[in-house]
């Protein structure tokens, strides 16, 4: 391998610090970061939708209270030349009074803010007492607001008041906070089906000096724009579409009253967006900040979960190893010892050599149950493939099991008793089968006391074959009895005897009966529980006080 190639390749313990990240947990960090940017991405859409929504319902509000004011400026001025016009009828003629009509008319223009007042002996045409007039060289729409000079029932004369069409001369046409930029009002003259641009403000209108021209020489409405005016009319609507410079805005339409008027303001939406924008990046931050500190936490989490369980496995590693040498100990020690004395001549009678190498030959089986038990639990923890074992015959195992812990019972004056049904058969394979048997009635004569009796009972029926063995124990507290199925779990009493034992005896029962499909319980001749009633009302019967441990297979 090149060097390239070397310097490409991952380390080993690189990867083994890594091994906590799994593909799974990978993939679903990416599921849950796109689908919280999915949400992000929706909520931000949403919030701007709400945001426009809410412009719909507000923007109706002021644009009626414009119109309306704008209603009573003009029946304001329409009174003042009312007015004018009535004193000028009750008037008479000379000097004396032309003088004072002209004051008058310069007073009412003043009040009003008239740019023009023409008193005339004819009578203008025309049915309408206002009128707009757009357009002009310098771009100023004006009103004319007309009354008659009546005297008599015979009209005279008339009043031809003239007021300027733009922001300047409209109280609270454009109402807008100093900073908005959004908001542009404007007011068409619908008269005759048509659509005439009369004023409007630039944008900001309460921001920018208001503009002498009526309309800004940057805004000219399109002919489509015009053309959905006239179609709809002199009706008051609302909602998203093109406004009058082009851009898509929030529109409210409302008509003036008493005039043929429509009052048109709306808010463009990329500014309003760009109003937005701050707040909701920010929001889209912080939301982000708390979706990286979940997978943080989670990353986090994981390795600690990871840290904890390889400090476990290698505390467990400690104690297997600790245990099982110091149990393997005391056979080994036997054999070197009567090894060494028939070595060395010091057991020169046969009945002395006869006993030592009985000795022998019953530590070496006591070494090899113990070395196949160990194995038989390290073997636990990998995957079996799927097989359906030969039916066993559970009394021949039984009795092979009694004739290998005999000489262990004997030590300990245990006597075995049994109660097996011979022709009993069971699915799981023989020398798991064997192992389980030897490791219960060794943790039954381990544990139980000196001199004790030792039940080994078998039954079954058409489903399932029940292995129960009872001994005279002190028994297993009910809240220990979960926890003896554990590997290296030894309970108060055991952790107090002088017996030695590696904790692992009951944990391989457990797995190789879960293996082969059963269950294994643990209780005490005076529980009543499903699992172990019927081996320990046996029990009872046969003077037995003490733990159960009640075992269920597939019946072959």
């Amino acid at each position: 391998m090149n060097a390239a190639a070397k310097g490409a390749t991952v380390p080993a313990s690189v990867s083994r610090s890594m091994a906590w990240l799994t593909i799974r947990r990978v993939a679903g960090l990416l599921v849950f970061a796109s689908a919280s940017a999915a949400g992000i991405g929706w909520l931000h859409v949403r919030s701007q939708r709400d945001f426009l929504e809410q412009m719909l319902v507000a923007l109706p509000q002021s644009v009626a209270l414009s119109a309306d004011i704008l209603s009573d400026w003009v029946a304001m001025r329409d009174a003042q030349a009312t007015t004018l016009a009535a004193l000028i009828a009750a008037g008479g003629k000379g000097a004396a009074t032309v003088a004072l009509q002209e004051e008058s008319v310069r007073a009412v223009m003043r009040a009003g803010g008239f740019v023009r007042g023409v008193v005339s002996d004819s009578v203008l045409p025309g049915a309408r007492r206002v009128r707009a007039r757009t357009g002009g060289a310098d771009s100023v729409s004006s009103i004319d607001f007309m009354a008659p000079i009546a005297t008599g029932g015979v009209t005279r004369g008339s009043v031809l008041l003239t007021a300027v069409a733009n922001p300047a001369g409209f109280s609270h046409f454009n109402v807008a906070a100093p900073t908005d930029l959004t908001q542009r009002t404007a007011l068409f003259d619908m008269t005759d089906g048509g659509a005439v641009l009369m004023t409007v403000s630039a944008p900001g209108g309460a921001k920018r000096p208001a503009t002498s021209a009526s309309v800004p020489a940057d805004v000219r409405p399109s002919s489509v724009y015009l053309a959905g005016l006239r179609r709809d009319g002199q009706r008051a609507s609302r909602g998203i579409g093109m406004g009058i410079t082009g851009s898509e805005v929030v529109y409210t339409r409302t008509p003036v009253p008493g005039t043929t008027w429509l009052l048109v303001r709306e808010r463009d939406v990329g500014e309003l967006m760009a109003l937005l924008s701050g707040s909701l990046w920010f929001t889209d931050a912080v939301l982000a900040t708390m979706v990286m500190l979940v997978i943080g936490v989670l990353l986090l989490r994981w390795r600690a979960v990871h840290l904890r369980q390889q400090h476990e496995a290698m505390q467990l590693r400690a104690t297997f190893v600790a245990s099982v040498s110091h149990e393997l100990r005391t056979p080994l020690t036997q054999i070197r010892l009567y090894a060494e004395m028939l070595r060395l001549g010091l057991l020169p009678a046969e009945a002395d050599a006869a006993r030592a190498l009985s000795i022998i030959e019953k530590e070496a089986d006591r070494l090899s149950m113990l070395v196949e038990r160990s194995l038989t639990f390290v073997r636990a923890g990998t995957v079996m493939e799927p097989s359906v074992p030969a039916p066993v015959n559970v009394g021949d195992a039984v009795q092979r099991a009694m004739a290998t812990m005999a000489p262990l019972a004997a030590e300990r004056g245990v006597t075995l008793q049994l109660d097996v049904v011979t022709d009993v058969s069971a699915r799981i394979e023989r020398d798991d089968l064997q192992q389980v048997l030897l490791n219960l009635l060794d943790n039954a004569i381990k544990y139980g006391p000196d001199g004790q009796a030792v039940m080994l009972r078998v039954s079954g029926d058409t489903d399932t074959v029940h292995i129960a063995v009872i001994d005279q124990g002190p028994g297993i507290p009910v809240e220990e009895r979960a926890m003896v199925w554990q590997p290296f779990a030894r309970g108060r009493d055991a952790q107090l005897s002088d017996q030695i034992g590696s904790g692992i005896g009951l944990a391989v029962v457990h797995d190789l009966v879960r293996r082969a499909g059963g269950t294994a319980d643990v209780g005490d001749v005076h529980d009543t529980g499903d699992a172990v009633r019927n081996s320990a009302r046996h029990a009872v019967r046969s003077g037995l006080r003490g733990t159960c441990i009640d075992v269920r297979l597939p019946a072959a």
